[in-house]
Parts: structure tokens; C-alpha cells; sequence
């Protein structure tokens, strides 16, 4: 998918390439599934986001882009901390679901 403005009405293509991805890497984000084991049972922990080109509040699993040179589950506990504050690890990583490619 073309990198546009989506903000704007007068966009301009200007890569047909993720500038995103870190050199060498076939990935270059993750989405987190995190578990919460609380004493009621186990939680799935989402979060509120603003999302700007579509002007609402979503509701979303923590995800986020991978660092060169790091690992995608090294990435996934980093943007965990982030975006949440939560501590964790990764207890199973999935196959790459899509690389653009």
C-alpha cells in the first residue's frame, strides 16, 4: 500500500516501500497478545488509542515497530513496557502473518 498523508487533501504517493522495516529484517512490527493472570481469571489486556486519520478513539491489542537489530519477541516485551507499563515475556511468537511482500 502507497505511503500517503491521510490528513490531507492534496497527498502525494511518496514511497510504494515500508520505510519502517529495519534493513535486512522481513518484519518490522509486532501486535501483542498479553495475557493477565489475575486471581479472577485471566484477562486480555487491550488499550484505548487516538487515531488521527480516522479522528476516534480504538480499541486495540499493544503493538508497535521493531528496532534494528532487535528480535520481533525483544520488540514485543519493549513496546509491552511502553505503551502499558506491563512487565513480560513471551511465552510463544507466531509465524510473520504478513510482510507486505
Amino acid at each position: 500500500m502507497p505511503i500517503t498523508n491521510l490528513l490531507s487533501s492534496d497527498a502525494k504517493v511518496t514511497s510504494t516501500e515500508p520505510l519502517t522495516r529495519p534493513k535486512g529484517s522481513r518484519i518490522d512490527g509486532v501486535g501483542i497478545v498479553a495475557i493477565l493472570q489475575k486471581p479472577s481469571g485471566p484477562e486480555l489486556l487491550l488499550q484505548k488509542q487516538f487515531r488521527p486519520p480516522i479522528d476516534k478513539v480504538v480499541i486495540e491489542v499493544p503493538a508497535g515497530l521493531v528496532d534494528a537489530g532487535e528480535t520481533a519477541a525483544a520488540g514485543a516485551v519493549r513496546e509491552l513496557r511502553e505503551e502499558t507499563g506491563y512487565h513480560g515475556t513471551v511465552s510463544e511468537v507466531s509465524p510473520i502473518m504478513f510482510n507486505g511482500k
